[in-house]
């Protein structure tokens, strides 16, 4: 590119050096000409080089599979991607990281590619499935600065929509040969039902009845077949909500705002339980920008798949589209809560400090009945983010992993330093009833009092979140809460659960209630947060 301007802008002033006489200027033209090619020829060679580096740097990053004495940037932090390498039509990239590859490339991190641990210092671990069972070792020796994309005992999640369960918005589970006798009961109380029978891997999915269930096939499970779906345009769906788990104990959950969409490709009616299409989401499903009622809001009106889908029932059910996702959104905070004591357990096997370095993306796969109730499916621990069916969708994939990575602050880059640390966030920031903080009531000074006494003043609940009161571990617990809800982005939080806005006392009551049933941290989290949203209405939801 450069060398094609040079050579037009060279002939260009030899031309008018040509029409110039005197001896002086022709002089001034040859060698303003002189200097212009030398630095065209320079700007050639950086160019030049900068393309070099790129293309070494990123093949580098995805072909290796160990990495040792390659000497990536001081300045720069380390992911290490932990998943099978495959080729993708480009040969390059791993196939289901391959925007792992391409989000931690874009916020400047040296990418490294082992299935064993890697020799060279690393700060994030990306790794595909669980790291907890054959890294216990190194995942019980976390420097401060790593960070895993895990937490210990979220399978307790996969096992919660594959096993029996007493949520009503999990359809009935009937774990075989243990509960064949409740199986035939439960076939004989409700003649009209049929089952989908799943197996372990949850892969193969076959609609049955009851006679024709293999009852001793103790690799799958049979599961209640909902029959009066929700259809648009005569298509069956489903939906995806991608989850984050920043924080266990205190528990904070928040979801990305767009919802992923799939149709299956053939009409439900009429229907016919050997035509799988018309009732299981394949991996080839129809995307959602090609069912009429959403194509023009999609590829026209620039609106996301919510959108369009919130429009679409406020115009045609009389639905309030709102009511709908605060049932999902209460489904997934109700079975993450659910199996939190396990995941807190499953943590005491590791010996990491709080904040604790780990977190969590998943994909929460609900459906709806024709009255508009949701049902939770599936859980996804690892939700695959490729999409090379469709290629429009490489967007929200990689919005997903970039909201993941602000929230829990990895798409910054400061330094360990104390003062780098209050460039973002101090004391001030979490600090909250102010009021009462001030009152004599809550007034520590602990040189003076006594250990007891203080302990007697900051256990009042008007006095705990005094910045005196709280513990050094407890201000960092603050103080990451408050970076996830500056750095959101594309997430909303939906545990702590919103606090109602303008504030009465009628939902004061329901709070409190709300509150006695959480474990002694979420509800102290709880608090603060309702502290945060009586200072800056932002915090409310």
């Amino acid at each position: 590119m450069y060398f094609t301007q040079s050579r037009y802008f060279r002939g260009m002033l030899i031309n008018i050096c040509n029409k110039l006489h005197r001896r002086s200027l022709w002089v001034i033209c040859v060698l303003f000409v002189g200097v212009f090619l030398v630095l065209s020829s320079i700007m050639e060679q950086v160019q030049e080089l900068h393309e070099a580096l790129d293309r070494k740097s990123f093949s580098f990053a995805v072909g290796e599979q160990e990495v040792g004495n390659v000497p990536f940037s001081r300045d720069r932090p380390v992911v290490w991607i932990r998943g099978v390498p495959r080729s993708n039509s480009s040969g390059i990239e791993t196939d289901i990281l391959e925007h792992v590859h391409r989000v931690f490339q874009r916020l400047r991190y040296d990418r490294l590619v082992s299935e064993k641990v890697p020799t060279s210092k690393w700060s994030v671990l990306w790794a595909q499935t669980s790291p907890f069972f054959d890294l216990k070792e190194e995942m019980s020796d976390l420097k401060p600065h790593q960070r895993v994309n895990h937490w210990p005992g979220t399978g307790s999640l996969w096992k919660l929509t594959s096993g029996t369960s007493k949520f009503k918005f999990i359809p009935k589970i009937f774990r075989l040969p243990k509960q064949k006798e409740e199986l035939f009961k439960h076939a004989q109380q409700h003649p009209e039902v049929l089952f989908v029978q799943r197996h372990n891997e949850g892969h193969e999915i076959q609609l049955k009845k009851v006679s024709e269930i293999n009852v001793s096939d103790s690799e799958a499970f049979i599961q209640e077949f909902i029959s009066d779906p929700l259809l648009i345009d005569g298509h069956k769906f489903d939906i995806g909500v991608y989850t984050y788990i920043t924080s266990v104990d205190p528990l904070r959950i928040y979801v990305f705002d767009a919802i992923q969409f799939r149709f299956c490709t053939v009409k439900y009616h009429p229907f016919d339980a050997a035509i799988k299409d018309k009732y299981v989401v394949g991996k080839k499903y129809l995307p959602m920008n090609e069912v009429p009622s959403f194509k023009k809001g999609l590829n026209e009106q620039s609106l996301n798949n919510k959108q369009v889908f919130d429009a679409y029932v406020a115009a045609n059910t009389g639905k309030d589209p709102q009511q709908l996702w605060q049932k999902v959104m209460a489904i997934i905070r109700t079975a993450i809560m659910a199996t939190e004591s396990e995941m807190i357990q499953s943590l005491l096997k590791f010996s990491t400090k709080r904040p604790h370095p780990f977190f969590e993306l998943l994909r929460f796969d609900l459906t709806f009945d024709e009255h508009f109730e949701p049902y939770l499916m599936k859980a996804n621990l690892s939700p695959n983010l490729s999409n090379d069916l469709f290629p429009r969708h490489q967007l929200l994939s990689e919005r997903v992993l970039y909201t993941l990575l602000s929230l829990v602050g990895l798409a910054r880059h400061l330094g360990p330093l104390e003062e780098e640390a209050a460039m973002e966030v101090s004391e001030e920031d979490i600090a909250v009833s102010p009021e009462a903080c001030a009152s004599p009531l809550c007034v520590v000074k602990r040189v003076r009092l006594p250990a007891i006494a203080t302990h007697a003043v900051c256990s009042q609940n008007h006095c705990e979140f005094c910045i005196p009161c709280l513990s050094e571990e407890q201000k960092l617990i603050l103080k990451a809460a408050y970076l996830e809800h500056e750095n959101r982005k594309f997430a909303r939080r939906i545990f702590p659960p919103s606090i109602p806005q303008p504030w009465n006392s009628s939902e004061t009551v329901k709070l409190t209630n709300f509150e006695v049933s959480l474990l002694p941290l979420n509800r102290w989290m709880n608090r603060w947060f309702q502290g945060m949203c009586q200072k800056d209405e932002t915090w409310c939801s």
